[in-house]
């Protein structure tokens, strides 16, 4: 039974096969978290705290307010487009805590040696994205998990291709109830190699002066004719060249996090499921509820005797 993150299997791989970790009884196991706050009852204004859990405390301690640890806050007003520069802050206290780490005991009798390691992330989505440097709910490419690929559908990009995460022989991808039958198999994994490539593409890509709605979602494009116009002398026909520089599925550029030699923050970060399916589906499901009132409408106006028919008004 799995009652707190010491029972997971990714404890016993992240922690007690560490020998850095394990050298010392005082060694902390820290967890970073982060979130827009809104310390106003009106207004616009937000703030960024930058928090921090001891992880390896028993489950009433971890949880307690009173434990937390305030890394920094960033400051509003508005939402910051990037924490990238607080996080190198932070990823360089971890490897400093990582090269070891000495204090005074409580009774200040003897000295302790001990290290620090951050071991996760959790975020909400958005958060999630500032993170991680990526993007994420309503982009081409917006989980940090896998590298499906959305469906652009009213001002949205809807992830709605669940049936192939199933096992390939289950019978509800061949269901005629759902639809088309899904024989596509699961999407591809991210994994912290093709990541980093992708951030590097990004940062290529930001430093040849393209916008970020341009190279966050680019893909190889077929070679095209264009045909313009010199002044004052000829029309000419000239081939572009076809782009060649890959895709960043959903890379804005390097994380922070990922100077820590240690640390695959693709694998340690949590997937926000509730923001994904909100800003997935939220103006599809307004949309599908006003269809079905206006089709109940007209169902109940086509019904009525003339002359309250609706096809039958007219001004006389």
């Amino acid at each position: 039974m799995l009652r707190s993150i010491i029972d997971s299997p990714g404890w016993a791989n992240n922690i007690l096969k560490d020998p850095v970790f394990m050298e010392s009884i005082f060694s902390i196991a820290l967890a970073y978290s982060t979130d827009g706050v809104n310390p106003f009852r009106s207004g616009q204004y937000t703030l960024w705290p930058l928090a921090f859990k001891v992880l390896n405390l028993p489950p009433a301690l971890a949880s307690s307010t009173a434990l937390i640890i305030l890394g920094g806050v960033v400051h509003g007003p508005k939402k910051p487009k990037t924490l990238q520069a607080y996080q190198l802050l932070i990823a360089d206290e971890f490897a400093a805590g990582r090269r070891g780490l000495k204090s005074t005991s409580p009774c200040g009798n003897y000295t302790i040696h001990f290290s620090t390691k951050l071991v996760l992330t959790t975020a909400d989505g958005p958060a999630n994205g500032l993170m991680l440097n990526q993007q994420t709910a309503n982009a081409a490419w917006g989980c940090i998990k896998c590298t499906i690929m959305g469906t652009y559908c009213l001002h949205r990009q809807l992830y709605g291709q669940v049936r192939r995460y199933l096992p390939l022989d289950h019978r509800y991808r061949v269901d005629p109830s759902f639809g088309t039958p899904e024989i596509r198999p699961p999407p591809e994994k991210r994994t912290l190699a093709t990541t980093r490539r992708h951030a590097a593409y990004a940062e290529l890509q930001k430093a040849a002066g393209l916008k970020a709605a341009t190279f966050t979602e680019r893909t190889q494009v077929a070679a095209r004719t264009h045909t313009h116009t010199h002044t004052h002398t000829h029309t000419c026909t000239r081939t572009h060249q076809p782009n060649l520089h890959p895709t960043c599925q959903g890379g804005k550029g390097q994380c922070s996090l990922d100077t820590l030699d240690y640390f695959n923050y693709i694998e340690a970060s949590m997937i926000d499921v509730v923001h994904n399916m909100k800003e997935s589906w939220r103006k599809v499901s307004v949309v599908c509820v006003w269809v079905l009132l206006f089709s109940r409408l007209l169902v109940d106006c086509i019904s009525l005797e003339p002359p309250y028919h609706c096809l039958s008004l007219h001004t006389s």
